[in-house]
């Protein structure tokens, strides 16, 4: 009888036991799994990451990571610019997890992913929507921004400089700052190409057009105009060229990471560093071959000197 009243006891107390071993241990699975898909991203292999978090989701039936598994694959197929597939992650997050802590940060992904499709309408659309109900977050003046960039891809640059303006205005210190900045200049530029381009075709009308009975003097002033228009056009060309490379440049660093921002600066650091040296090599090879033609000047003025004296000996 009291054998019976043991095993009893023991039975019960398994299975009050088990259910308190299982849970932590299930929790720490789904955690490590969850911390391997991240890495991973993190490492930049984003098709591994998005298996991971596949595994997580659906094997492993997280409750947990559920909105988690979504953001993270929607950022790997962004960076793998597969634009429709981030778009549905970032989509059901905006849609069906309101509460969610990622859900500020997918609706401004969702926002991007519709800039990059080319629904440039409603991606402005997204954008204001995250800029009203977060303006002081973090992707505030990205959205700002890239409500600039949807506009003109509407054409309507008007809309798209006054929102340029805006970031400038209202987050100046923000990371869109520059890029919005160098984006009006460009602009500016593009507006001068233009007009210049317009004023240009009427220029060489004209050269052509000139009376028989044009003077020389009048030909050449016309054809150095001419000439004049053509060396500023290149000129703005080469500029524009330039503002775009650095807009570009400074996009990418607008979405990038804190880790990545921070890799991006070492690289560029580097790149300085090992100019500076050439620059340091140079440097010292102009002043020897400078020592060199002083020495060589001092030998000439020496021989100078000696066939002076021997002619007056």
């Amino acid at each position: 009888m009291k054998k019976r009243i043991l095993v009893f006891f023991l039975i019960l107390g398994l299975m009050v036991a088990i259910p308190i071993i299982l849970f932590p241990l299930n929790a720490s699975v789904e955690d490590a799994q969850f911390n391997l898909a991240v890495e991973l991203y993190r490492k930049g292999q984003y098709a591994d990451s998005i298996d991971e978090l596949n595994r997580l989701h659906t094997d492993m039936n997280t409750k947990k990571y559920v909105d988690a598994c979504y953001f993270y694959r929607g950022h790997g197929y962004l960076a793998m610019k597969q634009y429709e597939k981030a778009n549905e992650q970032f989509r059901h997050v905006v849609e069906r997890v309101r509460g969610s802590s990622y859900y500020d940060r997918s609706l401004y992904q969702y926002g991007r992913t519709e800039y990059l499709r080319g629904n440039f309408e409603f991606a402005i659309s997204v954008f204001d929507a995250y800029i009203e109900s977060y303006p002081t977050l973090d992707y505030a003046d990205n959205s700002l921004y890239w409500k600039g960039e949807s506009l003109l891809g509407l054409g309507e640059r008007e809309r798209a400089r006054v929102a340029f303006e805006d970031v400038l205005h209202a987050y100046p210190t923000g990371n869109k700052a520059d890029a919005a900045y160098f984006k009006l200049r460009l602009m500016e530029m593009e507006d001068e190409l233009a007009t210049r381009e317009q004023t240009f075709p009427q220029e060489q009308q004209m050269v052509g057009q000139l009376p028989e009975t044009a003077t020389p003097e009048e030909i050449a002033r016309w054809q150095a105009k001419e000439k004049q228009y053509q060396q500023e056009v290149a000129r703005l060309n080469d500029q524009l060229e330039q503002l775009r490379a650095e807009i570009d440049s400074l996009r990418e660093i607008g979405e990038l990471s804190d880790r990545e921002v921070e890799v991006r600066i070492e690289e560029r650091m580097k790149a300085l560093i090992a100019w500076e040296n050439i620059l340091k090599i140079k440097e010292e090879t102009l002043i020897k071959k400078e020592l060199q033609l002083d020495l060589q000047f001092e030998k000439i003025e020496q021989i100078s000197t000696e066939l002076e004296r021997i002619e007056n000996e």
